[in-house]
């Protein structure tokens, strides 16, 4: 039997409180996400989103396509700070601030590419 806490019970100040949880006092249950994100797939779409922003500002001032430049810049970095996040929730995924990021950044990017 695990002593962690969990929603099915435990230290009453961690279930009121989960941003006081560490993986050592507390079960993935009461994280943001029921699993952790894994830091090298997410490193690996950090490094290949970084790599496409300047060759995507090289193009865009080749063939002088100036808004569809400025979407897709801005759609690939708010990717990348999303990739970002996930590797922050892999170290902290009691944080809810990271959550947050986690959640809003590729859906305005989405909306962006979209344009």
């Amino acid at each position: 039997m695990s002593n962690l806490t969990s929603i099915h019970g435990g230290n009453i100040t961690l279930l009121l409180n989960p941003e006081l949880c560490t993986l050592q006092t507390c079960d993935l249950s009461l994280g943001q996400l029921e699993y952790l994100p894994s830091v090298w797939g997410n490193a690996i779409f950090v490094g290949i989103f970084g790599l496409l922003l300047p060759a995507q500002v090289f193009l865009g001032i080749k063939h002088k396509t100036w808004s569809f430049m400025v979407g897709l810049l801005l759609g690939t970095s708010l990717e990348t700070v999303g990739y970002v996040t996930r590797i922050l929730l892999h170290y902290s995924i009691f944080n809810k601030n990271d959550f947050i990021l986690y959640l809003d950044h590729p859906a305005i990017c989405t909306g962006l590419v979209e344009i």
